[in-house]
């Protein structure tokens, strides 16, 4: 099995943050979750190391200062790629609201014929083939 991690930067998300990791976790088998938040005022870190014994599976990386979502990203991949993760899922939670489930999967686009997959090559791997 692969490990994954989803990234979700974060900034004054208190109130929707617990509900959106709650449904990740039921909804996304074997993942863990990395928050990264940008010094939010509003103790969303805390909150989110309130959940941890609940979710042993869910880390926090704080930051001193509001950074940016793609500065957060990069922080949160570089501490995945660390921790020896090799699958990541971003997620970002503008909008307030945690994830509706969904009825039924999603079918690929007519165009697609199979998906594509895009793996970086091990440590002093090449690419090339």
């Amino acid at each position: 099995m692969k490990h994954r991690l989803v990234v979700i930067p974060t900034y004054n998300e208190s109130l929707s943050l617990p509900p959106l990791l709650e449904q990740i976790f039921e909804k996304i088998y074997g993942c863990e979750i990395l928050v990264v938040d940008d010094g939010s005022p509003d103790s969303t870190a805390a909150i989110c190391r309130s959940m941890q014994d609940r979710y042993p599976n869910l880390h926090v990386l704080e930051r001193k200062e509001k950074s940016g979502i793609g500065s957060a990203y990069r922080a949160g991949f570089a501490w995945g790629l660390e921790k020896g993760f090799d699958e990541f899922i971003e997620m970002d939670d503008e909008s307030g609201q945690a994830p509706a489930p969904s009825k039924e999967p999603r079918k690929p686009k007519a165009s697609l014929k199979k998906p594509m997959v895009k793996k970086r090559p091990a440590a002093g791997a090449s690419d090339a083939e």
